[in-house]
């Protein structure tokens, strides 16, 4: 193998597979990056077994065709100070040679044989395509209502893909709360499938603008776009009936700026998160009172204007469950239903229903 590239290209290509190597495995291997020239391009790939990330990255020059597996992080923090020019990278036998007018270095790679396969891209398995953008907004609006760590039962770490003929759905939950995000897309073959949220999170960090393909596989989902891609390994676990749990009635209901009600309870949060994060919330005919009171510290009460339809209401949260979602879903305006003191809440932006929220309240003494 030997090859010509631009060092700025070439570093955003390992900056991107390094997001899917753990330089720490057990597995030598699996600390390194394949590399393989063709063509007029090198393809860089990386995995930890879990999730997998693959790049094209446009040479200079290709004088010979190859494949070499490199250990990643001593090269990539090399390649990351080196000047801005051209960088030629070279293999003889198990070494790799990197040269940059007047700077060598000499790294040993790991037999390319032993590197795992990546799923293959084939279009019989596509699952839908949509924006980049539209499906980063609904990762962004869902798993933040889930665990990310495994968790117990399994589902409460992934989120859950619900292809239908004519949309697409991403839920997530903890089993305090749900997400729920919708969109109409290009539906190839519809199905339910359990991504881990870690791999999501990833997904938005690395992925660009422009169109998304989505491919499932042998319990393995893949996302492609411009020319990357990356896959992960589904969740083996049924995710629940969630539909079962969204109400369908209501006895109160409001809209309130989004803006006003969390500056609201940002404020109260300062004051009772060293005791259960508690904001109790009085709801009345065109207005909601939130207020929290920690005896030792003090107390909060702020009134926000509503439009106000149903029956008067006295309610209670966890400030954090509101508050995270109202950091991840832009709205101007809220519509919030309840159904009383202890049932859960459902939040909606005004006037649409392409995402919803619901939450548990908690149950606090009565003051009366």
């Amino acid at each position: 193998m030997k090859v010509i590239v631009e060092r700025e290209e070439f570093l955003r290509g390992l900056q991107l597979v390094a997001r899917a190597i753990n330089p720490k495995s057990s597995i030598t291997i699996l600390s390194g990056s394949l590399m393989e020239v063709s063509e007029d391009k090198i393809s860089l790939k990386g995995t930890d077994l879990k999730i997998g990330v693959q790049t094209d990255v446009k040479s200079i020059e290709v004088k010979k065709d190859g494949k070499a597996i490199i250990p990643l992080k001593n090269f990539y923090d090399i390649v990351r100070k080196l000047p801005e020019r051209p960088i030629e990278l070279e293999t003889k036998e198990s070494v790799l040679f990197l040269r940059s007018e007047g700077i060598e270095y000499s790294f040993s790679t790991y037999p390319v044989e032993d590197y795992p396969e990546f799923p293959r891209v084939e279009e019989s398995n596509l699952i839908f395509e949509t924006e980049c953008d539209l499906l980063s907004k609904m990762i962004r609006e869902t798993t933040f209502a889930g665990s990310p760590h495994d968790e117990i039962p399994p589902y409460l770490s992934g989120t859950l893909f619900d292809v239908r003929e004519n949309e697409i759905r991403l839920v997530a939950t903890d089993a305090k709360r749900l997400a729920l995000s919708k969109m109409p897309a290009s539906i190839r073959k519809t199905g339910k499938y359990l991504v881990p949220i870690t791999t999501l999170e990833e997904l938005r960090r690395i992925m660009t603008l422009g169109k998304i393909e989505v491919y499932e596989s042998k319990g393995e989902i893949t996302f492609k776009w411009e020319d990357a891609i990356l896959w992960s390994r589904l969740i083996d676990a049924e995710f629940p009936p969630y539909e079962r749990v969204i109400p369908t009635t209501w006895t109160t209901k409001i809209t309130v700026s989004a803006d006003e009600i969390e500056s609201a309870m940002e404020r109260l949060s300062y004051l009772v998160k060293e005791r259960g994060n508690i904001v109790k919330l009085e709801i009345n005919k065109g207005e909601i009172i939130l207020s929290g009171d920690v005896p030792e510290l003090g107390s909060g009460r702020e009134k926000i204007p509503v439009e106000f339809e149903g029956e008067p209401l006295k309610i209670a949260f966890n400030v954090r469950f509101f508050l995270d979602m109202m950091k991840h879903v832009d709205a101007t305006h809220f519509t919030m239903a309840f159904r009383g003191p202890l049932e859960q809440a459902v939040i909606t932006r005004e006037g649409r229903d392409d995402f919803l929220y619901i939450l548990m309240p908690v149950a606090v003494p009565d003051e009366d």
